[in-house]
Order: structure tokens, then sequence, then C-alpha cells
């Protein structure tokens, strides 16, 4: 898309779109998810159930330090 404005908007609907499809995913099939989504502006959004530090560190199967990292949710 070449109008800037055009594309954060599609951006954010679609964000919003997967963020739905992935709590109905969590609430109907009791599964758990992350899901990590970059901007073209270098923002980080996540959605995460039931919280992302808990799925990678079994997903990796080691524990992961606290830091300052901050996910937009």
């Amino acid at each position: 898309m070449k109008n800037q404005s055009n594309l954060q908007v599609t951006f954010s609907y679609r964000k919003s779109g997967l963020f739905k499809k992935a709590s109905e995913l969590c609430t109907f099939y009791n599964v758990e998810i992350a899901i990590i989504v970059f901007s073209l502006g270098e923002i980080v959004f996540s959605y995460d159930h039931p919280n992302i530090k808990v799925l990678l560190e079994n997903s990796l199967g080691c524990v992961l330090r606290d830091n300052n990292t901050n996910f937009a949710s």
C-alpha cells in the first residue's frame, strides 16, 4: 500500500482479528497460545494465554530471567 494511513488502519484491523481468533481458540479449545506481531513502526504487540513467559519456558525447556522487555497488547 502506498498510503501510510491506509496501511496502519489495515494493520490494526488485521491484528485485532488475529488476536480475537487466538482468544476464541483459548476459550473453545483450552489451548495455550502466544502471538508476537511487529509493526512497521517497530512496535511489538503480543497476545498470550496464560502467560508468554510460561509458554516460552515450556517450549524452550529453560527458566527465563525477568528483564525490562515490555510488549504492547
